[in-house]
């Protein structure tokens, strides 16, 4: 005799399960990204132009991100989940950021970077990444068949 096969409750993650992981991708990404675009890029290019260099890569990782958080159902279509995902993953990036960069050249110099030109764009890249989850709620990814 065979059990009848009962079909697995989908779990919905909250939009801090959504944010924490979305702010995690990010921050691994620009993990790996900063230290090239500083050692690599910014000596050829200066580190303004390096970071929009940077920036592409960037804004395709939070796309891809928020589209297989899509697909796999961990945010809704709600715009107060999604938002709340966008706020939470950039603030993760931000503190993460800040706290590298304490710790590699101390406080002072850490608050300092932010005024810069270089800082300046890296915070308006951050504000991308808060608000791909809404934007992305706008254009639905095709599916492809």
């Amino acid at each position: 005799m065979s059990l009848p096969l009962v079909p697995a409750r989908a779990v919905v993650p909250t939009p801090w399960i959504a944010g924490i992981a979305y702010g995690v991708a990010l921050l691994a990404c620009g993990w790996i990204l900063g230290p090239l675009r500083v050692l690599l890029a910014a000596p050829r290019m200066g580190p303004f132009a390096a970071v929009f260099l940077e920036a592409p890569l960037l804004i395709a990782v939070m796309i891809l991100a928020v589209r297989w958080m899509d697909r796999r159902n961990w945010i809704g279509g709600r715009r107060r989940d999604r938002a709340a995902m966008g706020l939470i993953g950039a603030c993760l990036v931000l503190v993460g950021e800040g706290a590298a960069s304490f710790l590699m050249v101390g406080s002072r110099a850490a608050l300092n970077s932010f005024v810069t030109p270089t800082g300046l764009a890296g915070l308006a890249l951050l504000g991308v990444a808060a608000l791909a989850p809404l934007i992305l709620l706008a254009w639905p990814a095709r599916r492809l068949r």
